[in-house]
């Protein structure tokens, strides 16, 4: 995003949703296992029937950890041994962000995956428990703030990481201070 508005070039990313579809393709042709961290049993009982459908060699489980600002130790441990026992090619986790994000990499070397990826808010959208933002918002990289006007909770939640993002922004955009 940034890079547009400095110089005009548009950097292509890898949104978490098609990463979620890349993965699950290739899974599906290999015999892949994937498992899914995160969210609510509700919502990975229906990510579960609907991915068999849609991916049927892929072999799946899952694991819906407690709702809790941090994990305890044991938390962690449980998730470990979840996952590990299985074994999967690809760990998607959707819990909040930058929560995803920040146990991802504190745990990373406790798990027995080849590749894990924070998809966040996919595991909703895949459940069809709400919709993905419209097509404008994902070409212009900005789908996450789209979702402060579905869900306002998010922007509550989420204040601090946006507030810093357009700040940054704006000191980038206005050269005050040039990003590294």
């Amino acid at each position: 995003m940034i890079s547009v508005f400095k110089n005009g070039i548009k950097i292509n990313r890898i949104a978490g949703w098609g990463a979620f579809v890349f993965y699950s393709k290739l899974l599906n042709e290999e015999n892949g296992k994937v498992f899914f961290l995160g969210s609510t049993q509700e919502t990975l009982a229906k990510i579960a029937v609907r991915y068999k459908n849609e991916y049927p060699h892929v072999s799946i489980d899952f694991y819906s950890p407690p709702f809790k600002s941090e994990f305890s130790r044991e938390d962690n441990l449980l998730m470990h041994n979840r996952i590990n026992s299985f074994k999967p090619n690809v760990l998607f986790i959707g819990m909040t962000a930058p929560k995803q994000e920040v146990w991802a990499y504190k745990n990373k070397h406790f798990l027995d995956v080849n590749i894990i990826c924070s998809i966040g808010n996919v595991f909703d959208w895949y459940a069809r428990n709400s919709k993905r933002p419209g097509v404008f918002w994902q070409k212009i990289g900005l789908e996450w703030f789209a979702r402060i006007f579905y869900r306002p909770e998010i922007f509550k939640r989420n204040i601090v990481n946006q507030l810093t993002f357009f700040w940054h922004l704006f000191l980038d955009v206005t050269r005050i201070k040039k990003r590294d």
